[in-house]
């Protein structure tokens, strides 16, 4: 790993456990707006519950005057689209959004990275999660080598069953374009309620 990590913390929606996370080296807090999720939250804590921490929405397949909606009513920096929304969906969003837009994708062995050509220029940047059953939280990992066939300029972060004996694997990631890492259904007490104390030692660790 040349550079540190921006770290994202998603699927929250604790008011008391997001205060708690706001005392940890996290740049990013997620929370999801897909009512089928384990972590789904309608009204997640305000501004100033999370304090300097950019705001992820995390959206599936959404209507985008929904998303706008959201974008107003909850202070959101980030949009993250974790669906089957094409690069015309993206200009679109990006287009009427204040707010960057992240696109993600679910990684296997048969993923065909050159479709990511189409979205280079209308995202800010890509999430790449593991293909699982459902659109994220899953807590499984993908084969993280094949990270290597990613060519694009894009930036991305790295999600999928992220878990503390990942540090060191991650800390001997050298793609150019990663920026940071998503941290979810492992290091959680139960859906939506992550463990603080774990959290705390897995970012000394990753960053010692």
């Amino acid at each position: 790993m040349s550079k540190p990590l921006s770290i994202k913390v998603c699927g929250m929606r604790d008011a008391d456990n997001v205060k708690a996370l706001t005392g940890l080296d996290v740049r990013y807090i997620g929370f999801i707006f897909y009512p089928k999720s384990q972590r789904y939250t309608e009204i997640p804590p305000s501004r100033e519950m999370t304090g300097s921490l950019k705001r992820v929405g995390v959206f599936v397949d959404a209507e985008i005057r929904d998303i706008i909606r959201k974008i107003a009513t909850h202070d959101l920096d980030v949009l993250q689209i974790h669906g089957q929304e094409n690069p015309k969906y993206c200009f679109e969003l990006k287009q009427r959004a204040h707010a960057s837009v992240w696109k993600a994708f679910r990684i296997d062995d048969a993923f065909d990275f050159s479709q990511l050509e189409a979205y280079e220029d209308v995202v800010d940047a890509f999430l790449f999660d593991a293909k699982g059953a459902q659109p994220g939280g899953n807590g499984i990992r993908f084969d993280w080598s094949l990270l290597d066939q990613y060519l694009g300029t894009t930036p991305f972060l790295l999600s999928g069953g992220i878990e503390p004996a990942s540090v060191e694997s991650i800390r001997h990631l050298d793609h150019p374009r990663l920026i940071g890492i998503d941290l979810n259904s492992r290091f959680e007490l139960e859906p939506g309620l992550k463990d603080i104390n774990k959290l705390q030692i897995f970012i000394d660790e990753l960053y010692r």
